[in-house]
């Protein structure tokens, strides 16, 4: 008897569960299809902008052109060994700048200011000949600056952009100065240093070499060239065997 009410029991709570099957024995053959209350049957819902990409779609064609930069421009200026006018050289930037300012106001040439070596300077001009730059200094002198001294280094000219511009970027003067580039060695008021000297440049380089008097001193000369480019090779080769003083002239 427990047994049977225990199995009653059960099949009365599962039918209680699941509502689902007491309507099916009341409706019989007449449930629907689908059971909205208990049953979720998903319907496919068209979306327009979906569609119309399965449907209408197009091939675009994108297509880009690479050019390569174009070449920078030739240089405007190359270095050469030359001369400058220095007129400051020292610790105070400051009054380095006030001088380069006023400077600038001065003269109608090129003004530099720069550290070099823990110092700040202020120098003036590019020139290939050591005439030219002597005569700023005493053009300065004129104008208040009795500091100024000329120093030798790499200055800025023209670089060359054709073979008719090549003489007048090289040398910077008229044609009548051009006729020959030499290197002045030495001067001295000692002739016989001077041949002495004379002697061991025509061994050493193979070069003419002449002793032009000055007044009371005596000018040692070595090569004679017709560009400067040339002369500067030599310069070079000069400087390094210990005539750190050696310049050009023509």
């Amino acid at each position: 008897m427990k047994h049977l009410l225990l199995a009653l029991g059960l099949l009365l709570l599962t039918t209680a569960c699941n509502p689902g099957l007491v309507r099916q024995e009341r409706l019989g053959d007449r449930r629907p299809a689908v059971d909205s209350t208990l049953y979720y049957s998903a319907a496919k819902l068209k979306d327009p902008f979906l569609d119309s990409l399965k449907t209408d779609t197009a091939r675009v064609t994108l297509e880009l052109t690479l050019y390569p930069p174009p070449p920078p421009p030739p240089p405007r200026f190359r270095q050469i060994e030359g001369y400058r006018v220095q007129l400051f050289a020292g610790l105070d930037s400051l009054n380095g700048q006030v001088m380069a300012g006023e400077l600038k106001k001065a003269i109608a040439d090129t003004v530099y200011f720069f550290k070099e070596k823990g110092l700040y300077k202020v120098q003036a001009g590019d020139y290939p000949w050591r005439y030219k730059a002597d005569r700023m200094v005493l053009d300065l002198r004129k104008k208040g600056y009795a500091q100024g001294w000329v120093v030798q280094r790499l200055i800025n000219v023209p670089a060359d952009t054709s073979r008719a511009s090549q003489t007048a970027a090289d040398s910077l003067v008229s044609p009548e100065e051009t006729v020959s580039y030499q290197i002045q060695v030495m001067v001295t008021s000692d002739r016989q240093k001077a041949e002495r000297l004379l002697n061991e440049l025509r061994q050493r380089f193979q070069q003419d070499a002449r002793i032009r008097p000055a007044g009371e001193n005596y000018k040692v000369l070595l090569g004679r060239f017709a560009k400067r480019d040339k002369a500067e090779v030599l310069l070079r080769k000069i400087k390094e065997s210990g005539y750190k003083d050696a310049w050009l002239v023509y």
